[in-house]
């Protein structure tokens, strides 16, 4: 849970000290319940490792080889702080709420990816764009520049499409090249809704870039 930081004045409904303001960026009207999400890795951090400790033979401790694959993509140690990993099973683990996403780096022959448990849908950063995005390292690399949703594979609700909508902020479905079909669809869904998205199609997953890249290619969308 974030911690409470003060009460401040809500510009959606005029109130003069009912919105809360909290440590990881959110922020709550108790008068009108607007909402603000906050930063998804703040909240992560202080919130999921001891209940994932206790599900599984797990550490904080990242195999060499788990830790080398995560800096291949340039994650700072903060962003490595949000994955356990499960010596027994061989898993480098990501972990929010009831989910868990794990990447296989044992020498058996099982599928690379396992996950289990209701998807979270959750936000990640700040911005005035939102990119959905497949996977959990693509979207804390574009959630630095702007804010994101991972997927955890290539689908999104309906419930968000038509939430994204209606919001009518920008927004971006960034999937893996091989998705180019589903990657339109949903914003043809969205923007028959009356929303504003598109689509970014780029020969490599979005976590293989640069930030200098994900920046230029964000700009090149309307994105930030």
């Amino acid at each position: 849970m974030a911690d409470f930081v003060k009460h401040t004045s809500c510009n959606s409904c005029g109130s003069s000290d009912a919105r809360a303001i909290y440590d990881d960026g959110s922020e709550h009207c108790f008068s009108c319940r607007d909402h603000k999400h906050g930063n998804s890795i703040a909240r992560l951090k202080v919130g999921n490792k001891q209940k994932c400790k206790r599900l599984y033979n797990t550490t904080t401790n990242l195999r060499q080889d788990a830790r080398k694959w995560l800096d291949s993509y340039g994650l700072t140690e903060q962003e490595k702080s949000l994955f356990i990993w499960d010596e027994q099973r061989e898993l480098l683990i990501y972990e929010e709420e009831k989910f868990t996403n794990g990447r296989y780096f044992g020498s058996q022959d099982y599928p690379r990816y396992l996950s289990s448990g209701e998807k979270p849908f959750s936000l990640m950063g700040r911005g005035r764009g939102l990119v959905f995005v497949e996977d959990i390292i693509s979207g804390i690399k574009v959630s630095r520049h702007t804010q994101t949703m991972t997927l955890f594979g290539s689908s999104i609700p309906s419930q968000i499409l038509w939430t994204t909508a209606t919001t009518r902020r920008p927004a971006a479905i960034w999937l893996d090249s091989d998705k180019t079909m589903e990657s339109a669809k949903m914003v043809k869904k969205i923007n028959e809704s009356g929303g504003n998205a598109v689509s970014i199609i780029t020969e490599q997953d979005p976590k293989c870039y640069s930030d200098e890249a994900i920046v230029s290619i964000l700009g090149q969308h309307g994105i930030v």
